[in-house]
């Protein structure tokens, strides 16, 4: 843990207040506020890495995808609250070590659009349950989730 921490100062330096930092943002045009916490946000010479940190073990490819949406959010909400270009996004596993890469290639464009498509939904009250093994079991909300009425 100690060397994971080293190797992660030497390639980028925290960040002022960039540790579990919280960011919300009205999202003007679309109805909706958006809001995350960070877990580290550190400054390199191209722009802010944003790093979230996994208790479990690394990801695989297909997993990273999966998950990504969340970085563009926290793209979204660190470039309009600090007027900054983030560079880079990363999972750090805590158990091993690894640190995965995110692609950010979307555009915000895209991610908005997918999010309004969500906000839209909901507003309308669809909440089609998509179950999943490796994510049901350790969902937040799995106590009151339609999963088991869902035919696929």
């Amino acid at each position: 843990m100690i060397d994971l921490a080293i190797r992660m100062n030497d390639e980028a330096e925290v960040f002022e207040d960039g540790v579990e930092r919280k960011f919300r943002s009205d999202i003007e045009g679309h109805g909706y506020i958006l809001d995350g916490k960070a877990d580290r946000i550190a400054s390199m010479p191209e722009g802010l890495v944003i790093y979230d940190y996994k208790k479990g073990r690394a990801f695989s490819k297909d997993k990273i995808t999966d998950k990504s949406l969340q970085f563009y959010i926290y793209r979204l909400l660190v470039e309009r609250e600090l007027s900054m270009h983030v560079a880079r996004a990363s999972f750090v596993t805590l158990t091993d070590g690894k640190i995965s890469d995110i692609d950010l290639s979307e555009s915000d464009d895209y991610v908005l659009s997918v999010l309004d498509e969500a906000a839209e939904g909901m507003r309308k009250g669809s909440w089609t349950a998509l179950p999943d093994e490796d994510k049901c079991g350790s969902c937040s909300f799995r106590m009151i989730c339609r999963r088991r009425f869902t035919v696929q």
